[in-house]
């Protein structure tokens, strides 16, 4: 209840919290290539050894191709290495693999070095005991064109070091378009035909692929909620020389002068809460409200003192609006070092 006489600030809200995000790319390039799988076998011409003697085996049912190479040696032996050398026709994103006979003499923590263009990663080790005939995923590298990429297997472990095979397998990037005059439902990403939001693009998007933005505004939420993989990330840009918002905001229409300079809308505040501003131009306006702002400043107060007031009521002689008019209403009490609202529920004057 308001007894018609003072409120410290009265707050009628009536839009969205806006965050507005810009960028701007002008160059990109993007390569789409056609899956490459590069297997090299220690039989195969990119395979090399240290040079010392590693037996040659074929009894294995787990081998790959015709035999395998074994250092044949239990003990760790910091000289001997094998190195697998592909010859990489066209440069990119690669996931590379290793294939070897398992058994319980084998070395179960075998360093790996990878040499690719962005350098030596020497974080791997394979466990030559288990995962026996099959390809083991070493990882994915971004590896250039011709021979200056490897791996690198050391018998620097205790066991028996197996060197069979190891595969180079291109990853196929996608090119994604999203455009404000595109279509969620019957897209299919491509440029002629996009998706007209971020978020049903990233329900495809994967690891090496490129989302380009064209030029617009795009109000909606999104969330990512998906990575790529080291070496082979996701890249969300916008297209050549577009200027691409995202904004949390909704567009605000249906604007009525209501006295002199102040307009209004009506929309509707039950799905937005109390984090709500309004913009015009870029510019965050002033809620409606009394008394009005008198700087422009929103870090000062301006308000009105009350006459008097209690723990429901607040009393004030500035307030000479008729019976109800503020009822549904918001007002801010400041005392002290505490800020609080509540809502009107009923207003009255008390005094004429």
């Amino acid at each position: 209840m308001l007894n018609s006489k003072r409120l410290i600030s009265l707050c009628l809200v009536f839009v969205f919290l806006f965050t507005w995000v810009l960028f701007e790319r002008n160059n990109y390039t993007i390569v789409n290539a056609t899956p490459v799988e590069i297997i090299v076998d220690n039989t195969d011409a990119g395979f090399s050894t240290d040079g010392s003697t590693w037996a040659v085996h074929d009894v294995s049912t787990q081998k790959y191709g015709t035999n395998y190479l074994n250092d044949n040696n239990s003990a760790a032996d910091p000289d001997k290495w094998a190195k697998w050398t592909p010859n990489i026709s066209v440069a990119g994103y690669y996931d590379i693999s290793m294939w070897w006979p398992a058994a319980s003499d084998r070395p179960d923590a075998a360093p790996i070095e990878i040499a690719y263009s962005g350098g030596i990663d020497n974080s791997k080790t394979v466990n030559q005991k288990l995962n026996g005939g099959k390809w083991v995923y070493l990882g994915t590298f971004y590896l250039s064109q011709g021979t200056d990429n490897s791996v690198k297997l050391l018998a620097t472990d205790a066991g028996k070091t197996v060197a069979d095979a190891v595969k180079f397998e291109s990853i196929e990037t996608n090119q994604y378009y999203v455009a404000v005059t595109g279509d969620d439902t019957n897209g299919d990403g491509t440029e002629i035909n996009p998706w007209k939001t971020i978020s049903r693009a990233m329900q495809d998007v994967g690891a090496g692929d490129t989302l380009t933005i064209k030029e617009g505004t795009y109000r909606e939420e999104v969330i990512l909620g998906k990575s790529g993989v080291e070496g082979n990330p996701i890249t969300i840009e916008a297209a050549n020389g577009a200027n691409v918002t995202i904004s949390g905001a909704d567009p605000v229409t249906g604007w009525t002068q209501h006295s002199g300079n102040i307009y209004k809308a009506s929309i509707d505040l039950s799905a937005i809460g109390d984090s709500r501003q309004i913009f015009a131009d870029g510019t965050m306006m002033l809620e409606a409200r009394w008394p009005n702002d008198a700087d422009g400043d929103m870090n000062t107060l301006t308000g009105n003192n009350v006459d008097s007031g209690t723990t429901t009521t607040l009393v004030s002689s500035t307030l000479t609006q008729p019976n109800g008019y503020w009822n549904g209403k918001t007002v801010w009490f400041a005392g002290g070092n505490v800020t609080f609202k509540c809502t009107i529920c009923n207003n009255y004057q008390l005094f004429k």
